[in-house]
């Protein structure tokens, strides 16, 4: 495979103008920081990975046990018309537990009961309780009960976080920790041991990455090379021959200068090597998620918001929000083209009870596109890059890539979206209830 780097046919990113009129400049007097702002946020794009990202990937191909890992084996195109029977999934995200039945039947697939159930921020702890509050809830829902009933019940586990091809944990994120003593335990073994405790003695037939679920389901749908995954955090698939590689693409990237609120992030951007091959498993530092994952890119914009409190010529609001409780909402309120300002108004007031000025919400308007165009140009050379390692061609702008993705935060988030495939032909395509739908597959084939 030519391992040549390449300087892709691309605008890395678009910096913003502000281009307010005279009439919006007499109510935004804050122009200044304003423009320094958004050139932080230039300073910062993603120009700099299209000349590391390629090298760094294959690197991590050949020598790292935590990125760029093959985790599933496809199976021939004869097996894969065999889709066929009914699998319970569980899936655990980065903010959400979801359980769904799916059924396959003569090349159709449907998703009959789906469960959803919010995690807050205190649940986020990977420990015996976690296991078994899962399982309650799995029981507790009539169909669920009905279907694992069954002794020979066929279960999926489709798991948002780094395991190895055995389903053992590697690592959490996402605000996620671990207890000591559940660090390279099987995913599968406790979720089985915690229905035979509910006498419901299911078998775990796969546990898989949401990225590898996301791409077998597109599978399913008539489509796999490459899946991407961004919702509270980020992750790629892609397909190599005929393996499905899980990049962890969190990992990855870098920032040689970051801005302070980049800093308040995460302080560690200047001196820690490679995350992508070593990193810290009680506390992961993932540049790529940092800066493009829909908990961090909020919280980027809580912090922005916190700092103009104390801009005289600004002077927002104070946020009742505390860290990472800012929510997805709340942040496409003010990215959304489709919104007025005096909609966006209303909506802060009615709903967050946050009291806005036409000049603040302007403001806030350009805050979030910067973030979001550099944000966008980091996804956008992700892709690029994962796309020439897997087929040995550097990509122009022209060059057409479909890529099947779920993840609330990008499917509601059009101008994150548009930021990622502006000026290229880059294809989203939504795959709806893939984490499941991937997971039911995986069980089968």
């Amino acid at each position: 495979m030519d391992t040549t780097l390449y300087e892709p046919d691309i605008t890395a990113y678009t910096k913003p103008e502000v281009d307010i009129t005279i009439t919006e400049l007499s109510r935004v007097t804050s122009l200044t920081w304003l423009q320094t702002f958004i050139d932080d946020m230039s300073t910062t794009s993603s120009s700099n990975l299209s000349k590391t990202l390629p090298k760094t990937l294959h690197e991590a191909y050949v020598h790292s046990d935590i990125s760029m890992l093959p985790m599933y084996t496809l199976p021939t195109p004869d097996k894969q018309n065999l889709l066929q029977g009914e699998v319970i999934c569980l899936e655990l995200g980065g903010s959400t537990f979801r359980c769904g039945l799916v059924n396959f039947d003569k090349g159709t697939v449907e998703v009959t009961h789906l469960k959803s159930w919010i995690i807050e921020e205190h649940e986020k702890i990977i420990n015996s309780k976690f296991f078994d509050d899962i399982v309650e809830r799995c029981m507790t829902v009539p169909s669920f009960n009905k279907f694992l009933s069954n002794s020979d019940a066929p279960m999926a586990v489709t798991w948002s976080f780094p395991t190895d091809q055995d389903g053992k944990i590697v690592a959490m994120g996402k605000g996620w920790s671990v207890r000591d003593g559940y660090q390279n335990l099987s995913v599968s073994a406790m979720i089985e041991s915690g229905f035979k405790r509910y006498g419901s003695p299911v078998k775990v037939r796969k546990v898989i990455n949401d990225s590898v679920s996301t791409a077998l389901a597109g599978m399913a749908s008539g489509e796999l090379s490459m899946s991407l995954i961004l919702g509270t955090g980020v992750n790629i698939c892609f397909q190599l021959k005929n393996t499905l590689l899980n990049t962890e693409i969190g990992f990855f990237g870098g920032l040689e200068h970051p801005t302070k609120y980049d800093m308040l992030l995460d302080d560690r951007w200047l001196h820690f090597d490679s995350p992508w091959n070593v990193n810290n498993n009680d506390n992961l530092f993932q540049p790529f998620e940092l800066l493009t994952g829909g908990r961090h890119i909020c919280e980027l914009f809580r912090l922005v918001w916190e700092d103009l409190t104390n801009v005289d010529e600004v002077s927002l609001p104070e946020l009742a929000f505390g860290r990472h409780q800012l929510c997805g909402k709340f942040f496409c309120l003010f990215s959304s083209v489709e919104h007025t300002d005096s909609y966006i108004i209303a909506e802060a007031s009615k709903k967050y009870g946050v009291t806005l000025t036409t000049s603040q919400v302007i403001c806030l308007r350009k805050v979030v596109t910067s973030i979001l165009q550099r944000s966008g140009s980091y996804v956008r050379q992700a892709i690029f890059s994962i796309y020439e390692f897997y087929t040995g061609i550097a990509p122009s702008r022209e060059t057409e890539i479909s890529v099947p993705y779920t993840g609330s935060f990008l499917q509601y988030c059009s101008a994150y979206q548009k930021a990622i495939v502006e000026g290229t032909s880059i294809r989203l395509r939504l795959i709806e209830d893939s984490s499941v739908i991937g997971g039911a597959v995986a069980a089968i084939l």
